[in-house]
């Protein structure tokens, strides 16, 4: 076959070549397209249902999801639309610019006196603030050790208190002593390691479960130690061998609770911590009621409990709230126990990715206010425990303070109208 190959390429020259071609491309476009794919690929029009999936997954990551929050007039708090609009006729009942206003007009009068700081700015971006409310002036945080407490035991003389809660390693104590410092920059603060301004006020760490009691820090106004002095009211030294104010000179508490979730101890010290927290949740932010495992709120006259607003802080850094942090959000709701979601570290996150984590949480929030809704119709009785204001924190940048603030403040010395039940007592289950 070579042999004759050879020779009949010496005797037709360049012409065979050439008509071979010609044949091939005579033949090529005679076969349709329609009789190759049957006789070839029959199963070619059928979709291959992994591509389609890949291809459904794309499109819904694409998709932009319904907006469920509106900026306020900060750009460190949000709040649920479904607060502030009629979602039938779209109506705004609150005008959302109207609220931290306060912050962002004493923001905006700085930027007067200092026009040039603005070329330093990013477009877009507030200025920082030094707004603080009235009731933090001329007062310090100061922390109060369980022994200068009747029986090493919470404070039950009824003064008001908020706590912060999340997840171990999420900036909780990183959070309080933001707050203390931002007291102490505005008129506030004392000296002293236990008083804002004198060090750190909140034991920070980076290992996982640093905070493994309750902690309790009281504001106290700065001429507490000398006015004791001069009252009923005693005040006692310390072991640095200084006069320390009194916890009944306190106008408020800010609680610090062990973080829950993951920690760098033992699985049943774990479980301890997280059982005290729960205790100490439903004792201090439920009213008395019939039977319950745990025991409720029982003051020495009586009253609303002490304990007026939980903040649950979650990690912005993360793609959405964990399953843990979603859980302890539902024990709330199911405990009666008024929340706050705060996000923490959003210096180390996007501002896209922090408003689409906010807007997950606007969404859960309107979900718990459809239900509600629906419930009060049928029953006439319901309410949504968890706030529709989202608030932003930085720490490390000192962002979101002020409004966080101003929200620990409120809750703080708002008259309530009515006291807070407590939902199945007999039903106490961990997060």
């Amino acid at each position: 076959c070579f042999h004759s190959t050879s020779v009949l390429a010496k005797g037709g020259g360049k012409k065979l070549p050439s008509t071979n071609k010609k044949r091939k491309n005579k033949e090529h476009p005679s076969k349709s397209k329609h009789s190759n794919n049957i006789q070839h690929n029959p199963y070619q029009n059928i979709p291959d249902p992994v591509e389609q999936q890949r291809k459904e997954a794309k499109t819904q990551q694409q998709e932009v999801p319904p907006a469920y929050l509106v900026k306020t007039a900060s750009d460190y708090a949000y709040i649920a639309k479904c607060v502030i609009m009629d979602e039938q006729t779209g109506e705004l009942l609150i005008d959302p610019r109207t609220l931290f206003s306060e912050i962002v007009g004493s923001s905006n009068h700085q930027d007067n006196n200092n026009s040039n700081s603005n070329n330093n700015k990013k477009q877009g971006k507030q200025q920082k603030r030094s707004y603080v409310p009235q009731i933090f002036k001329q007062s310090h945080f100061h922390y109060f050790p369980p022994s200068t407490f009747p029986n090493h035991e919470p404070p039950t003389d009824g003064t008001p208190e908020v706590a912060f809660l999340g997840r171990s390693n999420t900036g909780k104590s990183s959070l309080i002593n933001a707050l203390s410092a931002k007291i102490l920059r505005s008129g506030g603060g004392s000296g002293g390691s236990s008083a804002s301004g004198g060090g750190e006020l909140a034991r920070t760490s980076k290992r996982p479960g640093r905070t493994q009691q309750i902690n309790y820090f009281g504001l106290v106004p700065n001429n507490s130690v000398s006015a004791s002095s001069s009252t009923s009211v005693a005040s006692f030294k310390g072991k640095d061998g200084m006069k320390h104010p009194n916890s009944s000179q306190s106008k408020m508490f800010l609680v610090d609770l062990p973080g829950f979730g993951y920690a760098s101890a033992p699985d049943k010290d774990v479980d301890a911590w997280q059982e005290r927290t729960q205790a100490f949740l439903i004792s201090r932010a439920s009213t008395p009621s019939d039977g319950g495992s745990v025991q409720s709120w029982v003051g020495d006259g009586g009253g609303s409990p002490p304990l007026k607003r939980l903040y649950v802080l979650v990690d912005s850094r993360l793609p959405q709230p964990t399953l843990l942090d979603l859980s302890v959000m539902g024990w709330c709701d199911d405990y009666a126990i008024p929340y706050t979601i705060v996000l923490t570290k959003v210096d180390g996150s996007s501002r896209a990715h922090c408003v689409r984590l906010t807007n997950q949480l606007c969404m859960r929030y309107h979900s718990l206010h459809v239900g509600i809704s629906r419930s009060n119709d049928e029953e006439g009785d319901g309410e949504v425990y968890m706030d529709p204001i989202v608030y932003w924190t930085s720490s490390k940048d000192g962002l979101g303070m002020e409004e966080l603030l101003m929200s620990v403040e409120s809750n703080s010395f708002a008259v309530e109208d009515e006291e807070i039940g407590l939902n199945d007592p007999d039903e106490h289950q961990n997060w």
